[in-house]
């Protein structure tokens, strides 16, 4: 499930991870800048959310908390038979496939709208 909020509220987007009871991730703006953020005890703690540490060719990303981490496009498709930026199902607690990228805040990027595939 995600939500919308307006931007002029601090969290944007928040997003249930299925199958894991008080798991969330949330898009927050933070200085100018949107960033994804995890909970794992229903939102008490939030933390950015680490990014991985090489890509698929194997590469480091050289990626540092807090200046850089993975960022999540949580929007969720409202038509149950197309999909959305990001899914998660009861029956695969803990697998999360998204798009996103990483860095210092998420971005939209005309010739790659939705960024790359990250699956957990």
């Amino acid at each position: 499930k995600s939500s919308r909020g307006p931007e002029g509220n601090v969290m944007i987007d928040l997003y249930e991870v299925a199958g894991i009871k008080g798991m969330f991730l949330a898009n927050k703006k933070v200085q100018k800048q949107v960033k994804t953020f995890i909970t794992y005890n229903k939102g008490r703690d939030w933390r950015l959310l680490e990014a991985p540490t090489t890509d698929l060719r194997g590469k480091d990303l050289h990626c540092l908390l807090p200046y850089c981490s993975l960022n999540l496009h949580l929007n969720v498709a409202q038509n149950p038979y197309t999909s959305g930026n990001i899914g998660s199902k009861d029956s695969a607690p803990g697998i999360i496939v998204a798009s996103g990228n990483v860095g210092p805040e998420l971005k939209m990027d005309k010739d790659n709208p939705t960024g790359s595939m990250f699956i957990s």
